[in-house]
This record gives structure tokens, sequence and C-alpha cells, in this order.
């Protein structure tokens, strides 16, 4: 079964616009020039932006698009061992995050989590490592330093 990208586009400027409308009510931070409310409405936006993209394309697409073949209900990937074991093992990772997070730390955690999904996508070992390294650290100190969001701190960073 395919669904045409328009749809898809549509619920994500929906999606969009009911967190536009919910990081409203977050309240503001004092001492600051920005609240808590600019981040999530910074993430809607490109949201929005992506989802109004897909229903130009799906649109555009639908006038030109050939019909279904015969029988034709979903892809090859559904057929496929190795794609729901990814998917499973995608899952278990983002699990683990959230139950090891609080003791291992972000950096630990997060570092776990890419360098995992990285080898789930058949990337060398050491190129998984490094992008997962990289990437816990760059959000980590966006966050962090930027954002000044608090992270769970773990065995790295007791202080």
């Amino acid at each position: 079964m395919r669904v045409n990208d328009a749809i898809i586009g549509a619920a994500l400027v929906g999606l969009g616009a009911a967190t536009t409308y919910a990081a409203r009510a977050f309240p503001a931070i004092p001492g600051q020039q920005y609240g808590a409310s600019v981040f999530p409405t910074v993430v809607a936006v490109f949201l929005a932006g992506c989802g109004l993209k897909l229903v130009f394309d799906g649109v555009r697409r639908r006038r030109v698009a050939e019909p279904p073949q015969p029988g034709e209900t979903r892809g090859d990937w559904c057929r496929s061992g190795r794609a729901w074991f990814n998917l499973a093992a995608c899952l278990a990772l983002v699990a683990g995050y959230v139950l090891f997070a609080p003791v291992l730390g972000f950096l630990l955690a997060m570092a776990a989590v890419v360098t995992g999904c990285c080898l789930l996508l058949d990337a060398k070992p050491w190129v998984a490592l490094v992008v997962g390294v990289a990437t816990a650290v760059v959000i980590h100190q966006a966050f962090t330093l930027l954002l000044r969001v608090p992270l769970p701190r773990g065995v790295l960073l007791p202080f």
C-alpha cells in the first residue's frame, strides 16, 4: 500500500501547527531573551515546512503518477527479515537510552545509540564509533551551552 506524499505532508503540517500552538503555553524563563517555547517552535516550523514540501510534491506527482500494479500492496522491504530486525533493534536502542541515560549519562548513552544505529546501517565499526561520539558531543554541547538544558551527567561528568 502506498500513501500519497500529500497526505503524509498534510499530517506533518498539522503536527507542526499543533506543536507551535502547544509551545505557546510554555513559561518564560526569567532573565533570558527567549523562553522554553523557542526550540519546540523552531522544530515545529521546520516540520511544517517539510510537510508543505511533501504536499506540493505529492500533488504534482499525483497528476503524472501511474496507477498501482495489480497485487501491489507493500514494498519489498516489508518481506525482508533484516528490515524487521533493524526496526526492533532501533526501538531497543531507544528503550535502552531511556533506561540507561540516568545511570551512564547522556554522552555514553547517546554515543551507544548512535553507534548502534550506524552499525545497523552497515557502517564500518570505526566510522560508527566516530560518528556516535561526535554526535553525542555536539548534541551535548548544543543543549548544555547554547540552550542551557541540563542533561544526565552520569559516570563521565559526575561533578
